[in-house]
């Protein structure tokens, strides 16, 4: 059996397989399920067993026919993991967010090593404008404490880092404080 695959992860989360050929007897595609996933699945058209026998890999078993089309949908989330000292990295499914100096000059203006995000409730699920290397499933806008207005919340966008591509050179800030120094 052969197929391809095209995705549209960036934008919707998704990845279309199409069978290009096919052998006569059943055959067993499997996808795996990243750590970054919280969940996959597989959508096909007509009969078929999808099971996940492995956690780490959905699958799918039956007589392929070429022109076919297997959609897989990844439910992706949003997460943090430590930092070190006091901080955070954010991440949107596979993609590592962080804050451009281009795109939120205010932000960089702080004392950005006082600046304070305070977690995934901040979330404020905004569309942001995107450019032609975004990946607009990741970005996300949040509050945050300025450091020299500690009074006066902001917004900043967390986007992948990945879209550095086409950018001027920037810089770029990757972990954030999420609690008060004490």
């Amino acid at each position: 059996m052969t197929a391809s695959a095209e995705s549209t992860i960036a934008e919707n989360g998704k990845v279309v397989i199409r069978i290009e050929s096919a052998s006569a007897g059943r055959a067993k595609i499997a996808v795996r399920k990243p750590a970054w996933a919280e969940k996959v699945t597989l959508n096909l058209k007509g009969p078929g067993l999808i099971s996940s026998p492995d956690p780490g890999y959905v699958q799918a078993v039956r007589v392929w026919s070429p022109g076919e089309v297997i959609e897989v949908q990844y439910k992706m989330r949003w997460r943090s993991e430590p930092g070190g000292a006091s901080r955070q990295t954010f991440w949107y499914g596979p993609w590592l967010l962080g804050v451009s100096a281009e795109q939120n000059p205010a932000y960089f203006n702080e004392l950005t090593t006082q600046n304070r995000i305070e977690g995934a409730e901040q979330l404020l699920g905004k569309k942001v404008k995107v450019s032609p290397f975004s990946i607009p499933i990741a970005v996300s806008e949040m509050r945050y404490t300025q450091a020299e207005y500690p009074v006066q919340p902001a917004t900043v966008a967390l986007r992948p880092i990945a879209e550095q591509t086409g950018l001027p050179t920037t810089s770029w800030e990757v972990r954030f404080l999420t609690r008060a120094k004490g």
